[in-house]
């Protein structure tokens, strides 16, 4: 459950970091703050990966880790964004695949067997 609640966390940060930095993209890409913003999604990106690679070792229905990937490609495509429209549109699309990733999580989690003695 903390693997898999923990990917859906940093996932989220990450998109937080995403809309920085896109916001920052439009108001100027060559400011400092607009380079803290994208060094700072850098940072959560890693981060992301990381912990998809916890799912990816403990899940064991190839369907959940499709939605982890899915929600990792949303995420990290926010950045590409054209226009405020376009960056919440992406944003909500993150929540919905983190959302459709739980549920699926969730559903193995509470069936999952009790380890051997």
């Amino acid at each position: 459950m903390a693997v898999y609640s923990g990917f859906a966390g940093t996932v989220l940060e990450f998109r937080t970091a995403q809309y920085n930095r896109t916001l920052r993209a439009f108001e100027s890409k060559s400011s400092t703050a607009y380079d803290e913003a994208k060094t700072t999604s850098y940072t959560l990106r890693a981060s992301a990966w990381h912990s998809l690679y916890r799912v990816r070792l403990l899940a064991d229905d190839p369907e959940i880790t499709r939605l982890a990937e899915d929600a990792m490609a949303i995420v990290a495509d926010m950045h590409d964004a054209n226009d405020k429209a376009a960056l919440t549109q992406r944003g909500d699309d993150v929540r919905c695949a983190v959302e459709a990733f739980i549920s699926a999580a969730s559903a193995e989690v509470t069936t999952a067997r009790p380890l051997p003695k």
